[in-house]
């Protein structure tokens, strides 16, 4: 479903282009354009803590 909104928004972004500012273009598809990497950081980082919590109640639980 991300996927098919950034493809979606890069599309108009583009079609936008010709009508909007160059620095406010440049200042929005800099965003798009990094804001799936922070979301996929974040997410390997949430992922992370989960998977280390998990080990730690299991360590509890067998001691």
């Amino acid at each position: 479903m991300f996927l098919g909104l950034y493809l979606v928004t890069d599309n108009i972004m583009r079609v936008l282009q010709e009508y909007i500012p160059s620095t406010l273009y440049y200042i929005i598809h800099d965003f798009m354009r990094h804001t799936p990497q922070v979301i996929i950081g974040v997410a390997i980082v949430v992922l992370g803590i989960k998977l280390v919590m998990g080990k730690k109640r299991e360590r509890e639980v067998d001691a």
